[in-house]
């Protein structure tokens, strides 16, 4: 008759030490510094912050700013430089369009919650000469119950 062994079984039981859970990285924190824990540069190491820095870069990359893939990107400084000093209705709607658009082909996983458009004479934490650009959103299986998470984007003008 053989023998069964679960490898489940196998391994380093606590015995009542306390085992701590090992941190691994997942991505290159943005923008790039320094790091000391995880070799030459800081790292991410939840996922959903890696998620949202992987959203603002996109987010902050223009068209034709990648060689090859021309396309990527949501195109915001050149909406937010045509509308300088103006938020309406409708540069509000392009720019949630465009970002949808960008979010939809690159990061479809990326549940898209509320898009705010402020400047400075209607929101006081703006910067002078600055657009803030706050997009709300969610990552359905990862983010615990209905936590949102959110970026701020300035766009000088």
């Amino acid at each position: 008759m053989a023998e069964r062994i679960e490898f489940k079984n196998i391994g380093v039981s606590d015995r009542g030490i306390n085992v701590k859970e090992q941190v691994r990285p997942i991505g290159i924190k943005t923008p790039i510094r320094r790091g000391d824990r995880f070799g030459i540069f800081d790292m991410n190491t939840d996922v959903i912050k890696q998620i949202a820095d992987n959203l603002r870069n996109l987010l902050l990359t223009n068209h034709n700013e990648r060689l090859v893939s021309n396309n990527i990107g949501a195109n915001l400084r050149a909406l937010v430089f045509e509308n300088a000093g103006v938020v309406n209705n409708s540069t509000t709607q392009t720019i949630a369009e465009n970002i949808k658009a960008s979010v939809d082909e690159f990061m479809p996983f990326v549940e898209l919650e509320a898009l705010e458009v402020a400047l400075h004479e209607s929101d006081s934490s703006v910067p002078d000469n600055y657009t803030r650009v706050k997009v709300t959103f969610s990552v359905p299986g990862l983010s615990e119950g209905d936590k949102v998470s959110d970026i701020d984007l300035f766009f000088r003008v």
